[in-house]
């Protein structure tokens, strides 16, 4: 983990004496090359170079400053290292230096191929007022490509923070401030396509974006972002950009969409909050009609945030306003363009309440991210059809599809079926009728060479007949008979043992507590 940028902002620091003779004062200064300026949070050792060990330590101040006392009579090794930048190492003796004089060394930093961050962070302006600087936020950096969390600042004293960003690497950031919106930023650099790419510096509504100060070819250079935090006050009204329809349409456009997946993000990074989607028509038309369109429209942005990006309905209130709300002077008789009456077809967002308990405020980026991922991993197992049961509400996403891919790179799928219990199925009347249903259930057999991992749902003593609810509930079942008197009944395919156990844990482990996965190379299990 990073050393925290305050800590080295207040302190210059002085370093301790391995030695016990007479000292000689250091005092230095790094920078950059090219004169790009002084460089702040710059380790720098002194190491004797007789025998090679380390006399002393200290870090540079904002100024690029650092001050030391090391022993006379000694032929030194000073080197310097920071994070995106090449180390450098400087030559120094104090054998003709008198104890208690100063040695001035100054040591040049190369930088690395990477990018410098430096955001300002600032309230949200209403107006064309000053932007009001924002403190003591609590910002947290997490690096996806090697899956750490490299910076968790609780409490972040500057509005300026700056961070270092090294090439081959996704970094995603978070900053928190009581009663504010939650900023989550996603920086790419040079992955995915991207030479430096930041997305959520402007997430709703117009506001700043990210400029840039790159060197010829794009090796490394500094990018500047005033970041504005929304104020989530209760009652708040945000009015979302291009989230406009086509006259007498409660269709949502293209464009809208793009919008609205802005506040899926928003309320994924803010659990916390309960929110109205409010939608106004233009003044033309009946204003029953316009009022009933409007709803209409409001009710197509619940369903797409609910359906699109997993928000629970329980968190959206959809309300139409039809044309009681205009923003300019396109009122009943009034002579406009499209372009006049378009601005009054809109939709807005206002914070109506909050949760009980925000789940994500005592967890860290890392276990909010890790949550995102093994529910992203869920959704792709639970992916499938509606099951329709007659007399009964379809139910939602009970088919699960599997997919792994065989030694010979071949995708192969596997339906785990899930089926609300039917009450009025009756069982089966006779001996004969169960076993014949058992055998058009056709169990599949684990192939020779096959090599992954499935879920032993069951183990049994017995062979299974068609009433055991494992046959309401799954299809594709591959029966593995042990011996005359052990039975394992398996499903799934998965190529990760922990997808896995995530299965097992998230959706088996109450009814089957005695599911587990079996791992199995050549059609074998270990």
């Amino acid at each position: 983990m990073k050393r925290p940028l305050f800590f080295a902002i207040l302190l210059v620091m002085s370093c301790p004496i391995l030695s016990t003779g007479q000292n000689v004062i250091l005092e230095g200064y790094v920078f950059e090359d090219d004169n790009r300026g002084y460089l702040n949070e710059v380790q720098v050792k002194v190491i004797d170079q007789v025998t090679e060990s380390i006399i002393a330590e200290a870090y540079t101040n904002t100024e690029g400053f650092f001050t030391c006392e090391v022993p006379a009579n000694k032929d030194l090794l000073i080197r310097a290292s920071k994070n995106l930048f090449f180390p450098a190492e400087l030559v120094e003796s104090t054998h003709d230096v008198a104890p208690g004089k100063k040695v001035f060394p100054k040591i040049k930093l190369k930088r690395r191929p990477g990018y410098l961050l430096e955001l300002t962070l600032a309230e949200t302006r209403t107006r064309a007022d000053s932007a009001i600087s924002i403190t003591d936020t609590h910002i947290e950096v997490y690096n996806n490509t090697n899956r750490e969390q490299e910076l968790d600042m609780p409490i972040y004293p500057s509005p300026e923070f700056k961070y270092t960003l090294q090439r081959g690497n996704h970094y995603t950031f978070l900053i928190r401030k009581e009663g504010y919106f939650n900023k989550r930023i996603e920086a790419y650099v040079d992955v995915k396509g991207c030479i430096v790419c930041i997305d959520g510096v402007q997430d709703i509504g117009p506001g700043p974006g990210v400029s840039d100060n790159l060197t010829e070819g794009f090796a490394m250079g500094t990018l500047l972002a005033n970041l504005e935090l929304e104020k989530a006050s209760l009652d708040k009204v945000i009015a979302l950009e291009n989230i406009y329809y086509d006259y007498n349409s409660d269709e949502i456009r293209a464009d809208a969409a793009l919008e609205l997946d802005k506040v899926i993000t928003l309320l994924k990074d803010n659990p916390v909050l309960l929110i109205e989607l409010g939608s106004h028509t233009d003044s033309r038309g009946q204003k029953r009609d316009n009022r009933k369109l409007s709803q209409a429209r409001a009710d197509a942005a619940v369903e797409y945030i609910a359906k699109n990006g997993g928000i629970e309905y329980e968190r959206l209130s959809a309300k139409g306003y039809g044309e009681s709300q205009l923003v300019n002077h396109c009122a009943d008789d009034v002579e406009c363009d499209d372009k006049e009456h378009q601005a009054n077809r809109r939709t807005e967002l206002k914070i109506i309440g909050y949760a009980d308990s925000d789940p994500i405020e005592r967890l860290s980026l890392a276990d909010i991210i890790r949550k995102e991922q093994e529910a992203a991993l869920l959704q792709e197992v639970l992916q499938g059809e509606i099951v329709s049961v007659p007399g009964r509400k379809p139910a939602k996403r009970e088919e699960t599809t599997l997919v792994d891919t065989t030694p010979k790179g071949q995708v192969v799928k596997a339906s785990l079926e899930t089926k609300p219990a039917v009450a009025e199925s009756k069982a089966p009347e006779s001996t004969a009728e169960t076993n014949t249903a058992t055998e058009e259930q056709e169990f599949m057999t684990i192939e020779s060479d096959y090599q992954g991992y499935r879920i032993e749902i069951l183990a049994t003593a017995e062979y299974l007949t068609m009433d055991h609810k494992l046959f309401s509930q799954y299809k594709n079942i591959y029966l593995e008979k042990r011996s005359d008197t052990e039975y394992s009944y398996l499903i799934g395919h998965f190529k990760n043992q922990s997808d896995a156990q995530l299965y097992v844990d998230a959706l088996l482990s109450n009814e089957y507590p005695q599911a587990k996965v079996i791992q199995f190379v050549d059609g074998s299990r270990r």
